[in-house]
């Protein structure tokens, strides 16, 4: 995308150089089921919601702690 762009929003600049994260849902074998990429600045239960969203159907979530919120649960 452009410089302007939602990528160029999401991909930032530390000390250590450009940061992100990648966020992803799994199905049982490991196998991707939906990813998303976010600068490295923006709190994991942001994003959880879109997360659960783009998974479908499923009979657990397991995650880390950072993604726990009274919204979320």
């Amino acid at each position: 995308m452009g410089a302007r762009g939602k990528l160029a929003q999401d991909i930032r600049r530390s000390r250590k150089g450009r940061t992100r994260k990648v966020h992803a849902v799994v199905d049982e074998s490991g196998c991707p089921r939906h990813l998303i990429i976010t600068g490295g600045q923006v709190q994991d239960s942001q994003v959880m919601v879109d997360l659960l969203d783009g998974a479908g159907k499923s009979k657990a979530v397991v995650a880390d702690k950072a993604y726990n919120s009274a919204a979320i649960r």
